[in-house]
């Protein structure tokens, strides 16, 4: 995590020069469990489909890439799936910070990638949280199209995959060695405007 933070740091230095960008935009995510087992019938737990809130700063490089810092907040339920029946056991928020790339991809669309840290906040520390939430690493790539709006101001539509590994003190205590792959997907609308 302090590496990360420092990357950011030096990131948010550098002399990048173009036309910086914001972009503020509001979603849904949905993601694979993150806990599954087999004991005499299948137990998952994941976080349900989850209203999302995004913010970015974007600088321009010469060859017409972006680059910069988006942060991700998403906040549903935590849900455990045992027998066939779903039961919420609190809500569970995640906070990613990542540094996100983006370049022309064809038309109105751009590619995106994304490399960062993915926070898992529990509204309880029980269960596979009982010792807190992990930082896994986080990895996402996705497609964004853009329409011009105003002078300056773009509509942008997004559409955004990412995986991590995951596993909690909890679960590494009582034996349960593997991580877990997590796969999210996201879509969200936002504005971006120059600076």
């Amino acid at each position: 995590m302090k590496r990360f933070l420092a990357a950011l740091v030096i990131l948010g230095v550098l002399p990048l020069g173009g036309q910086t960008v914001v972009r503020l935009g509001a979603g849904m995510t949905g993601g694979t469990d993150f806990v599954k087992d087999f004991i005499a019938e299948e137990i998952g737990v994941r976080q349900s489909l989850a209203p999302t809130i995004t913010a970015a700063a974007l600088a321009t490089l010469g060859s017409g890439h972006r680059l910069g810092i988006e942060v991700r907040y998403a906040r549903g339920n935590q849900e455990l799936t045992e027998g066939g029946e779903t039961t919420e056991i609190g809500s569970l928020t995640t906070i990613g910070i990542s540094i996100l790339a983006d370049g022309r991809f064809r038309g109105a669309f751009r590619w995106e990638a994304a490399l960062g840290m993915l926070a898992y906040r529990p509204e309880r520390e029980t269960g596979v949280f009982a010792q807190g939430g992990p930082s896994p690493l986080l990895l996402g790539g996705g497609l964004s199209w853009h329409r011009e709006m105003a002078t300056n101001l773009q509509l942008v539509i997004g559409a955004r995959y990412d995986f991590h590994a995951f596993t909690t003190t909890r679960l590494l205590r009582d034996s349960y060695g593997g991580h877990q792959a997590v796969h999210r997907g996201g879509v969200t609308i936002a504005l971006e405007r120059g600076l």
